[in-house]
């Protein structure tokens, strides 16, 4: 016989051995928990990478080169003896050029020389005797510094040509106001007049229309 105390010392480790599941159970709970999760997480990735691999777009090993268009083979028309000919576009060198010879040049004979110009023209194209002798007239009879007696005569010879100018006769009136220039100069060598660049440029365009 065993003592009491070892007795209920044995009773409660039995009801303690009951009351928590033996050992070996829960291991084995445990590692066949891990298996299956285990086997979860591999069958996931594995679909998860026949995904992304079906997802990938796959390249074809060899991509054959685009076959050249044919040429489109020029028009032929028939030419008589049953030859075909084909049409050209003309090339630069059979394009029509127009050659320095072929290019019309102006008449020379149309066009006016000046010993072919009208001596009208001439004397229209220069000052207007007219006007030179009216200016003339008006500048000598404001010099007040002339003698009276070469005074006196330049206004004459100036109303003659004026008068010579406005009939037209510009020759006459170029000679007179030719004249008219060689007095003057005299006069003023002599000191009898100062001088007038106005009424000097006016005597020698009146003398150069003529």
């Amino acid at each position: 016989l065993s003592p009491p105390g070892s007795r209920a010392e044995r009773r409660r480790a039995e009801a303690a051995a009951r009351r928590r599941p033996p050992v070996l159970l829960v291991g084995g709970l445990a590692a066949a928990l891990t298996i299956l999760l285990t086997a979860a997480f591999v069958a996931t990735r594995g679909d998860g990478g026949a995904i992304k691999a079906s997802e990938r777009p796959t390249t074809p090993a060899s991509v054959p080169a685009p076959e050249d268009p044919p040429e489109s083979a020029p028009e032929s028309v028939p030419a008589t003896g049953g030859t075909l000919t084909t049409t050209s576009s003309p090339t630069p060198a059979e394009s029509p050029t127009a050659t320095p010879g072929d290019t019309p040049t102006p008449d020379d004979s149309a066009a006016p020389t000046p010993s072919s110009t009208p001596p009208a023209a001439q004397v229209a194209a220069g000052p207007d005797p007219v006007a030179l002798s009216d200016q003339l007239v008006s500048s000598l009879a404001a010099q007040s510094d002339m003698h009276a007696g070469v005074h006196r005569r330049a206004n004459r010879d100036a109303a003659e040509i004026q008068r010579k100018a406005h009939q037209g006769d510009t020759a006459e009136a170029a000679a007179k106001a030719r004249e008219l220039q060689a007095s003057l100069n005299d006069a003023q060598q002599k000191g009898r007049w100062s001088g007038d660049p106005n009424v000097t440029r006016l005597l020698q365009q009146l003398a150069s229309a003529g």
